[in-house]
């Protein structure tokens, strides 16, 4: 049974017991933070600490007002979800 992304539940019976477990489908899974508003400078080392060593897929720039110029503006995984440590982030910078 699954239960929610990349969980999976199993329920087992043990001397007439159930007892129930619940394991990650992978064991290299990252949870992805909020990198809108940040440089990619600063996003990757946060990135990389926390075990990610995927690629990262720049997609096409955002218009931006001249502050937010170079910074990430959109992120695909959405901050708070899980993504294999080798798994690919995609962004997108303000221009």
């Amino acid at each position: 049974m699954m239960l929610g992304r990349g969980l999976i539940a199993a329920v087992i019976m043990v001397g007439g017991v159930a007892c129930s477990a619940q394991a990650s489908a992978s064991p290299r899974d990252v949870v992805i933070p909020n990198l809108v508003g940040m440089y990619w400078a600063d996003a990757e080392p946060q990135l990389r600490a926390l075990g990610w060593d995927g690629a990262l897929n720049r997609a096409p720039d955002l218009r931006a007002a001249p502050g937010d110029r170079n910074r990430i503006l959109a992120q695909d995984p959405a901050a708070g979800e899980h993504l294999d440590a080798d798994g690919v982030i995609t962004l997108r910078f303000g221009a």
